[in-house]
């Protein structure tokens, strides 16, 4: 006996190989004689759970390097395979992107836990970390030292705008809404920053312009007038 979301998990992992397939169900078969569940798939296949995904992601949100470090050293130290670790990030972000236009889609198992990463991230945000995590798979296939480039790559996408960030957007109703403060924000404050960003580069604007005027009069002022004739 097997459940849907099981199945539903060997075949993502097996990406479409029936052989793949069956070898995983007959390890499946010899690791536990009961019902077999999504778990069992996690544990035969050394991935994370979606729960330890979301755990995972959520440190990267709180800009926790310690528990981010904590993490990655605890499943290296397990034997997992890092690059399958990052590819298992991948997929669950994309099924966070894809949950937002079709939740059909995903499997009820992890809808909980897909529910909170787009808590946790805009769609912009997610955007933006599977980018990241897909560079560094890149990396880690050309490293004796996949943990500790993980680690260090890892901390570097913490320095991108996706975490704690002070976002300015307009919501559906054209609220000006501060995320980070989770606040209305009048509308005459914004458009007063972006008109005082535009006044500075103005006058930075007209100062380079002056700086070249003073330059070419003094050029000519110092030259030789035999020259100039």
């Amino acid at each position: 006996d097997i459940t849907d979301d099981a199945l539903c998990e060997i075949s993502r992992i097996a990406d479409g190989a029936m052989r793949d397939a069956i070898n995983l169900l007959d390890q499946l078969n010899s690791y536990k004689n009961g019902s077999i569940d999504i778990n069992d798939v996690y544990n035969v296949c050394e991935i994370v759970s979606s729960k330890e995904l979301v755990d995972f992601l959520s440190f990267i949100k709180n800009n926790d390097s310690k528990m981010i470090i904590d993490f990655i050293e605890n499943i290296n130290n397990k034997g997992y395979n890092l690059n399958k670790f990052i590819e298992e990030i991948i997929y669950f972000l994309k099924d966070a992107l894809v949950f937002n236009f079709n939740s059909d889609s995903i499997s009820a198992s992890k809808i909980e836990y897909i529910k909170k990463v787009n808590e946790l991230f805009n769609y912009s945000d997610i955007n933006v970390l599977i980018s990241g995590f897909n560079d560094i798979i890149g990396k880690l296939k050309n490293t004796n030292y996949p943990s500790i480039i993980l680690i260090v790559e890892v901390l570097n996408l913490i320095k991108k705008d996706v975490v704690d960030k002070e976002i300015v957007y307009v919501n559906k109703d054209n609220v000006v809404v501060d995320k980070k403060e989770d606040k209305v924000i009048e509308v005459e404050e914004v458009v007063d920053k972006k008109e005082e960003k535009k006044e500075i580069k103005v006058k930075s604007n007209e100062v380079l312009d002056e700086f070249k005027r003073i330059r070419v009069n003094n050029t000519f002022a110092t030259a030789d007038k035999n020259y100039l004739i």
